[in-house]
């Protein structure tokens, strides 16, 4: 929360430049695009509240989630008329009430991965949907970074300090799976290479449906 708490001041403004812009691109036009944004939608880990605006804009009923309230404070500003509440996605309390839900590079910072993705499952009707990103835990990319936040002291990627979790392609697939969620696409997506070096992309970006009880 501290470190993201220091990025708030000019969150928004790295989306439209470098590699922000172009996760926010892919995610926007590949992922989220084809599915049907309507009904009440969670964006849990919002940040300033990007991806929360941009369901709002879409005609869905859209709430943000985030630990810090920095962040929360930004995103309030920005869309007075959205709800934003500050909160751990791991103690979140809802069920069945979200048609669809965005978790978006955020369970590499929290403390148990395994209880946010249960309350997350939790909180979507079947049917709804889940996407998520998280770190691809054989990324040569993010090990090139770690060493270089190792060697810089944690100068450089200082993101890292605060990042702990990453998966493998089966064990993430196995983690959904377990809290009721199918996956339907798996992608690899880097904010730096381009597409045709996906295999060693730093990201999954998982596209699910909450099965039926």
């Amino acid at each position: 929360m501290t470190f993201h708490d220091r990025l708030a001041d000019g969150w928004s403004a790295r989306y439209r430049r470098g590699g922000f812009a172009r996760r926010r691109r892919f995610l926007e036009t590949e992922i989220l695009a084809p599915l049907p944004i309507s009904g009440r939608w969670l964006d849990a880990g919002c940040g300033a509240g990007d991806f929360t605006h941009w369901l709002a804009a879409r005609g869905a009923q859209a709430r943000g989630l985030d630990a810090s309230a920095a962040m929360i404070a930004a995103a309030r500003v920005g869309s007075p008329a959205t709800r934003f509440d500050q909160g751990l996605v791991e103690q979140l309390t809802d069920s069945a009430v979200y048609d669809g839900a965005l978790c978006l590079s955020v369970l590499e910072y929290v403390d148990d991965p395994k209880t946010a993705l249960a309350r997350l499952s939790a909180a979507i009707r079947p049917g709804g949907h889940l996407i998520l990103s998280a770190p691809r835990r054989l990324s040569i990319l993010r090990m090139a970074q770690k060493a270089a936040h190792r060697l810089s002291g944690g100068r450089l990627f200082a993101y890292l300090a605060s990042s702990h979790n990453a998966w493998g392609k089966a064990e993430l697939v196995a983690a959904l799976r377990e809290h009721g969620l199918v996956v339907e696409s798996l992608r690899e997506f880097d904010p730096l290479l381009p597409r045709f070096l996906g295999p060693l992309a730093s990201l999954w970006v998982a596209t699910c449906r909450k099965a039926a009880p």
